[in-house]
């Protein structure tokens, strides 16, 4: 999966998370059928996920990942560019250049978790968004399953683009829920449905996630959309790399960054 909760600025006003979305990619058009099979016939939800692990490559153990990726923003027509440096163990910075916005810079420096783009400038990360980034950014997500998702469990089955899906509930350490929709016959995830409160009440992400490639090993998403009610976003991975040399300054925090927090603390 992929990283941060960097916004997306549209025309609307209405931020689109660019968090986890490089994780989670393109499906198709979603249309969801229901099922009458009973749960209780369905696979526990750790059952399905360790499916789905061995279907990815098994657990990753990379220190770092180098991504890059182009954006295209749907409705309004903007395009731009993606940059991830992920070093593991607290250290990632992203970066996203978007015409005509300009550059929106996220990266988590240790405890501090920070976005800063050109519309609202600085913001320091907390609560339900703070943990939600530092979940995304994770190398080996699977491997702090429990920490990360204490509660788990299957809820049922879904036909979506007329593949069915067998979909788990996941209750996150801080209370909110994803439900990942997998793939029954490849074992993959295909989509991811969240749900928040924003000042215009509750919204529902659809992350999906689709063509599936093989890097050192491991199979990653290389494309992805990201749907939030009329607005959406396509991210095409350009290039993955593992285990590559990053130098230690990518991670630090920049000067506006360290100047908002001596305010703050004051």
């Amino acid at each position: 999966m992929l990283s941060l909760a960097l916004p997306v600025r549209a025309p609307s006003a209405r931020r689109v998370p660019l968090a986890c979305i490089l994780l989670v990619g393109l499906a198709g058009a979603v249309g969801c059928a229901g099922s009458n099979a009973r749960v209780a016939d369905l696979p526990p939800a750790d059952v399905v996920i360790e499916k789905m692990v061995a279907a990815e490559g098994g657990v990753a153990t990379f220190r770092t990942r180098h991504l890059r990726a182009e954006i295209h923003l749907v409705g309004p027509d903007l395009r731009g560019t993606f940059e991830q440096w992920n070093g593991g163990d607290g250290k990632l910075r992203e970066r996203l250049v978007l015409d005509p916005f300009g550059t929106l810079d996220q990266g988590i420096d240790g405890d501090v978790v920070w976005v800063d783009d050109p519309v609202e400038g600085v913001r320091i990360l907390e609560g339900a968004e703070r943990a939600a980034t530092v979940r995304a950014a994770r190398l080996a997500p699977m491997a702090k399953l429990d920490e990360d998702y204490p509660t788990r469990r299957t809820v049922g089955l879904e036909t979506i683009d007329g593949r069915t899906m067998v979909v788990l509930a996941l209750t996150t350490s801080d209370g909110s829920i994803e439900e990942w929709c997998i793939d029954r016959d490849s074992d993959l995830r295909a989509v991811v449905r969240t749900t928040a409160e924003t000042e215009r009440g509750t919204t529902t992400t659809l992350y999906h996630e689709s063509d599936y490639r093989r890097v050192d090993g491991v199979l990653i998403p290389f494309l992805a959309r990201v749907v939030t009610g009329p607005e959406s976003m396509v991210i095409r991975t350009v290039s993955v790399e593992h285990d590559v040399e990053i130098p230690a300054e990518t991670f630090v925090a920049p000067e506006s960054v360290r100047r908002h927090l001596e305010v703050r603390d004051r």
